[in-house]
């Protein structure tokens, strides 16, 4: 058992990730927050150290990359060891027209919402195991709603999903909790700035 709850957030300094962990540090959560942005965690870092009586580290590294997500398994274990929860919220999926829309943005997609899940999944599940711990990942209603000016998201948030419910299964055998949350629209600065390049293409 457990003396104190501890959760790692991914995506964790603005957005759907940061209210997660003011939600979390309220509850008396050991918080460890995980971005790209270290001015961002940096500051979302402080916020909540000063509402908050609670434990709050945090490590930006760059989670679209093997490189990167070997970095963060590495903190984690050696900073922030006997946690028993993650919260999946980093992804940063483009939209566009399919024809004119690079390549890139599947890679880039995937590589950052999809990727970065498994890699740190498989980093971390012993952790998780020996804990008997939570996975959630924050997707998105793409993942059965397609629609053709947010195909990147779609399709990430599709092979998110199907993995999620996948590893749920697993996680049945070895006693974590696997579960998906796929939000509607969210009052975010993402959301805004998707509602500016939608309308921009439009017209």
């Amino acid at each position: 058992m457990l003396n104190r709850r501890k959760v790692i957030i991914t995506g964790s300094s603005k957005g759907i990730g940061k209210s997660i962990a003011f939600k979390f540090a309220k509850n008396k959560f050991d918080i460890f927050l995980i971005s790209s942005s270290e001015n961002n965690l940096k500051k979302t870092s402080t916020d909540l150290k000063k509402k908050f009586n609670t434990n709050i580290d945090y490590c930006p590294v760059n989670l679209k990359t093997e490189e990167g997500c070997s970095f963060a398994i590495d903190q984690i274990k050696k900073r922030f060891n006997n946690f028993d929860t993650i919260i999946f919220c980093a992804g940063d999926t483009k939209s566009g027209e399919f024809l004119s829309q690079p390549i890139s943005d599947y890679f880039d997609g995937f590589s950052l919402k999809f990727y970065s899940v498994v890699r740190l999944t498989r980093g971390l599940w012993k952790d998780l195991k020996k804990n008997k711990g939570w996975i959630v990942t924050i997707n998105g209603g793409m993942a059965h709603s397609p629609d053709p000016n947010f195909m990147v998201g779609g399709s990430v948030n599709a092979a998110l999903q199907n993995f999620s419910k996948a590893l749920s299964k697993k996680g049945v055998i070895d006693g974590v909790n696997v579960n998906t949350i796929n939000p509607g629209m969210t009052s975010t600065e993402r959301l805004t700035n998707i509602i500016r390049t939608n309308a921009k293409r439009e017209n």
